[in-house]
């Protein structure tokens, strides 16, 4: 499920069902807080079985669907300019081809920086396309109708991304190997715009397994991790801030 608040105080939500007898990307919108919902929408019939998406109102006021596709299994962009009504699709986000019959379980994440009048947006998403597996960031200067080359920021274990703007630069989080067996939280920052990223550090705590599915957010000027993790046989769901000097 995907949600976001527009400046009217309208939620847009969309999510995925398989009610035409396939998976496919549903939309619907709210104006009295959840109480009543209109008509439901297809954006698109068939899609990923289940990665997740998200749901984005863009600088221009569109809003945007960010989902996995289903031939092929690539990060896809659809759009409405009429809150909603109409929906068209709008770009691949990362043309990888990648050819797949099954659900991966990662998705994607948009970001920009809310504090500049400019249409430059950020992306980050993950493959499994044989000798290209791995976590990649990309740029667009119009709002998602074109999207810059993608650039590798972790390899063939990373997986679960997302990511964050800041004033500092652009801070990706995963999950991934550490040591070749046991899993961890890591992030990397880049202070171009996307074009090279820092060496990982470690973000989760020493003797807690299983740690996955980051999620990172900007807030007063932190830069703020959050991700769930295993001790001792209890479920945990961590936080860490991260600081770029």
């Amino acid at each position: 499920v995907g949600l976001t608040l527009d400046k009217d105080i309208v939620i847009h939500a969309i999510w995925l069902d398989s009610r035409d007898g396939s998976q496919g990307l549903r939309y619907s919108k709210s104006s009295d807080f959840g109480k009543t919902w209109k008509k439901n929408k297809t954006i698109q019939a068939k899609t990923c079985e289940c990665c997740w998406s998200a749901l984005y109102q863009l600088p221009d006021g569109s809003m945007n669907a960010l989902y996995r596709g289903k031939d092929p299994r690539d990060m896809r962009l659809s759009s409405s300019s009429d809150r909603g009504k109409t929906w068209r699709n709008k770009s691949t986000v990362g043309k990888f081809d990648w050819d797949f019959k099954g659900c991966p379980h990662n998705g994607g994440t948009i970001t920009w920086n809310k504090s500049k009048k400019d249409n430059n947006i950020y992306s980050i998403v993950w493959t499994g396309k044989e000798n290209k597996e791995g976590i990649y960031v990309l740029s667009s200067k119009d709002l998602g109708l074109n999207w810059s080359a993608p650039v590798l920021v972790e390899g063939k274990t990373a997986q679960h991304p997302d990511l964050a703007l800041t004033d500092k630069g652009i801070v990706a989080v995963w999950d991934g190997n550490s040591d070749g067996r046991n899993r961890g939280i890591f992030y990397s920052y880049s202070k171009d715009n996307g074009v090279s990223w820092s060496k990982k550090s470690q973000l989760s705590f020493d003797g807690e397994s299983a740690p996955s599915h980051p999620r990172i957010i900007e807030s007063n000027g932190k830069i703020v991790t959050f991700w769930t993790a295993k001790s001792e046989d209890k479920y945990l769901f961590r936080k860490k801030v991260i600081t770029i000097e």
